[in-house]
């Protein structure tokens, strides 16, 4: 009677494990599969929907600083301003060249949103601006904040026919407000004489364009910035980041998709899991 319990108990065993092996273990299998499957389907999915925001970020933009540009273009052509610098360079009723350019540069604001200010700097080292900020043209809010002096601005600006960026900084404090200030730059062109040095023609655009582009197409749980050519940060959604170094760039792609991971990673708003991709 013993012996048979035994091998009943034996064979009942067995039938559990053959039971386990036939039917419990392949739903496990296929169920482990289907989670990897549809995680990397998802993560794919991810990616993609990441990749379109970040193209679809970079083409409003363009389409922004298409706009300044054009502002700064105007500017930089225009023939009463190259006629006024001119006078202003020679030493020409300065006084009332001044004038005269500063009430040219604050009817300009009126129709340009996120611009905050307007500078010419002269050959001659005259500095006239409206600034909006400050609310007047005699206290310039970013110009002495900039990272280098006037004449190495000059100098920069002014040394070829291209648009030159200033990266983002801090303006001068007005009020309860903190303002954040990127700086397109051009120098003045006098198309009778094209080579003739003038001056430049700077416009300061509020950080919150960057701010608002980058936000704009944002997926849920996503944050998008920009940097500079020197890997600071142009817009970030932290302000009180704004300018900081969050990179050391390198022309090389892989290794700043690495560094942009590492950033990412250790900043506040990353997390465990991450998707990170940039344009350029």
């Amino acid at each position: 009677m013993e012996k048979r319990e035994r091998k009943h108990s034996s064979l009942k065993r067995r039938l559990i494990e053959a039971f386990c092996i036939t039917s419990i273990i392949p739903v496990i299998l296929v169920n482990l599969f289907s989670y990897f499957n549809t995680s990397s389907i998802v993560r794919d999915n991810v990616e993609e929907l990441a990749r379109a925001n970040l193209l679809q970020t970079k083409s409003s933009l363009d389409v922004w600083l298409e706009s300044c540009e054009d502002t700064l273009l105007q500017l930089y052509t225009d023939d009463e301003i190259v006629d006024l610098v001119d006078k202003i360079n020679r030493g020409e009723d300065v006084s009332v060249s001044r004038n005269q350019l500063r009430r040219t540069l604050h009817g300009l604001f009126f129709s340009k949103e996120y611009i905050q200010c307007i500078s010419i700097l002269t050959e001659s080292g005259t500095l006239v601006f409206y600034d909006q900020i400050t609310g007047s043209s005699t206290r310039n809010s970013w110009i002495d904040g900039v990272g280098f002096t006037r004449e190495e601005l000059y100098e920069q600006v002014s040394a070829d026919n291209e648009t030159h960026v200033i990266s983002t900084r801090k303006a001068m404090e007005s009020g309860a407000e903190d303002h954040y200030l990127f700086h397109l730059g051009h120098r003045i062109i006098d198309y009778r004489d094209v080579e003739k040095q003038l001056g430049i023609v700077v416009v300061s655009v509020d950080e919150e364009l960057l701010s608002s582009v980058c936000s704009g197409q944002n997926i849920q749980d996503s944050f998008n910035f920009m940097v500079d050519r020197q890997g600071r940060l142009m817009s970030y959604p932290d302000p009180g980041q704004l300018s900081a170094q969050a990179i050391s760039w390198s022309d090389d792609e892989a290794e700043r998709m690495k560094a942009y991971r590492e950033f990412v990673a250790g900043s506040t708003l990353g997390g465990a899991h991450m998707s990170v991709d940039f344009v350029y």
